[in-house]
This record gives structure tokens, C-alpha cells and sequence, in this order.
């Protein structure tokens, strides 16, 4: 199906289960990627679970996270400096995501220590999912309202230790797991899951203060997880279901007009059972690593050449 360099971690778990995945590229080289491992969503015995990638082969599976009786998930992973990470993601104060609150812990080393949990924002239903934004000096982290499903993105100005909420993208009931890119004019996309069969989209104007509201876009969406991605070299690349309806198929998607139009999807997975929460970085070798959930089982990490991306999308 591809020719990508295929490999897969986290597998064989007790919690048999594995989704979402994050990863971040480290100063010491190499990849971290962490994920969380649960008998159930929402489960109580839920931990994060990390894996490190030395460029040829995934370390042992450890457990980074392990708050007893209280479940957690959607980890998103972010190096705003070298050596320097945080990890951001959800602490359920209840039965289901409608109650979780999003905690953020910084690492100075990599990942080998991380600091003391902070509470990100006090709502609650409050969601991560995809990637920070570093734009215009402040960071700018995708969120989602599980209450009322709606896309958002709270802000931290430089400096500051606190978040604001911004973004209504007037999605509610529509809209979540928001992934975000800046645009060669200045402006900002935001392409959201839905349920309603499509990708949506919003765009800001004034650096993610306010956006416009959700609009359906051409692109389909079986109400799952995406990717959005800047390349270097000025190309949008879409992870994703190019499905209405199920998740057994996963796609590459390239847009070299800033999202104005897609090219066909090229597909990396098309057979029975699940792919989904694809998670993306383009290391400074230029080389794009994919992580994505198969089967809820384990994590696949693809490699992917950006001259093979060129011929193929």
C-alpha cells in the first residue's frame, strides 16, 4: 500500500489498548513519542505510555504518567526549544470527556524528568488534540469544548504563564479537534473534525484572537481525527479519512495553494478495521515523521522522503 518505511511501537500492551500518539523531535536526536494505554476510554487504570526512536529502532515501552483511579488522554507533545518539552493533556474530573481539564508538565531534559502538573485552563470539557503554535511570539494551543462541541484555541502570550480562551469558531455542535497552520499571507487555517461528513474550516485574521465561522469544506470526514502540516517548503500537508463514513481507510493530501484546493488523496491504509489520530512532524533533516493508530492496538510510525511526497502527491 505504501512504500514508506513502516514500523510499529507500543504494541503488546497490558492495557491491550493504544491511541493517540504525539511525538516531538529531541535536542539529543531522535524522536520521543508518547501516547495513552487504557482497557477503555475513560478508564481509571489509563496511563501515558512513551517510546524513544534513535532513527533506526523504538526504545522499550515505559510509563511516563500514572495517576491512580483518575483516568487521562490526548497527549500532544511540544519542543519550543532545545531540550526543552512539554506535554499537554487531559485529566478526566468525571465519567466521560466532558469533565476533563487540560494540564500541561515541562521537561528541561528530553523527557527524562518532567516538572510538576499545572492546570492549563479551569473550564471544564476543555480538550488537546493537536499541536501548539508558535506565531507572532505567542503560543497557540488547538482546543475543543466537549460540552458543546465546538473548536477553539486558548493563547499564552510570551512571558506568561497563563491561557486565555479565544476562538469561538461559532461550530458548535459541529466542530472539534482543531489542527492549525500559519499561511503565507499572514493569516491563519483551522481544519476541524466533524460529524457531519466533511472537514471544516475557519481562518483568522488577527493572529488567533478571533476566526471566522466554520464552513464545510470539500474535503471528507467520517468524524475522526486529522493532521495539518506546514512543510518547508511552503506545502499543506492532510492527514486524514478520506471517508464519510468509517476509518479504514488513511490518506495523504497535499495543498500548494494554502489550502484553496487538495490534491487526490494517496492512500497509505485501506483495509478492514481502524487508522486514526494521525499526528505529524518534519524533523530538521527534512524528513516527515507520521504516527496513527491501527486497530487500537498500537502505534505505526511511518518515514516519509519529502522527494517521495513530490512524486506522489
Amino acid at each position: 500500500m505504501t512504500p514508506y518505511r513502516r514500523t510499529r511501537l507500543f504494541a503488546g500492551l497490558d492495557p491491550l489498548s493504544v491511541h493517540s500518539a504525539t511525538s516531538a523531535e529531541l535536542a539529543s536526536g531522535g524522536l520521543l513519542a508518547v501516547a495513552y494505554a487504557f482497557p477503555y476510554e475513560t478508564s481509571p487504570e489509563t496511563v501515558l505510555v512513551a517510546s524513544r526512536f534513535d532513527g533506526k529502532t523504538w526504545s522499550e515501552t515505559e510509563i511516563i504518567l500514572d495517576l491512580p483511579g483518575i483516568a487521562v488522554g490526548n497527549p500532544v507533545l511540544w519542543s519550543d526549544a532545545p531540550g526543552q518539552l512539554q506535554l499537554f493533556y487531559v485529566v478526566l474530573h468525571g465519567e466521560s470527556w466532558t469533565e476533563a481539564a487540560i494540564c500541561v508538565q515541562e521537561s528541561p531534559d528530553d523527557g527524562h524528568t518532567w516538572g510538576p502538573a499545572r492546570v492549563v485552563h479551569e473550564r471544564r470539557g476543555l480538550m488537546t488534540k493537536t499541536r501548539p503554535l508558535r506565531h507572532q511570539g505567542r503560543l497557540l494551543l488547538p482546543v475543543y469544548d466537549e460540552r458543546n462541541w465546538c473548536s477553539h484555541v486558548l493563547i499564552q502570550e510570551a512571558g506568561s504563564q497563563t491561557w486565555q480562551l479565544y476562538g469561538d469558531t461559532t461550530s458548535r455542535g459541529k466542530t472539534i479537534q482543531p489542527a492549525i497552520v500559519p499561511l503565507a499571507d499572514k493569516r491563519l487555517l483551522m481544519l476541524s473534525r466533524s460529524p457531519r461528513g466533511v472537514v471544516y474550516e475557519s481562518l483568522s485574521f488577527n493572529g488567533g484572537f478571533s476566526w471566522t465561522a466554520s464552513q464545510p469544506t470539500p474535503l471528507p470526514n467520517p468524524n475522526s481525527g486529522i493532521e495539518l502540516l506546514r512543510l518547508v517548503d511552503g506545502r499543506l500537508l492532510l492527514v486524514h479519512n478520506p471517508q464519510e463514513v468509517g476509518r479504514e481507510q488513511l490518506a495523504l493530501s497535499c495543498s500548494t495553494d494554502d489550502g484553496r484546493s487538495w490534491g487526490a488523496p494517496r492512500l497509505i491504509e485501506d483495509s478492514a478495521g481502524e487508522f486514526s489520530y494521525p499526528f505529524a512532524l518534519q524533523a530538521q533533516d527534512g524528513r516527515i515523521h507520521l504516527l496513527y493508530t491501527e486497530q487500537r492496538t498500537h502505534i505505526v510510525h511511518l518515514q516519509i522522503d519529502p522527494d517521495e511526497l513530490q512524486t506522489t502527491l
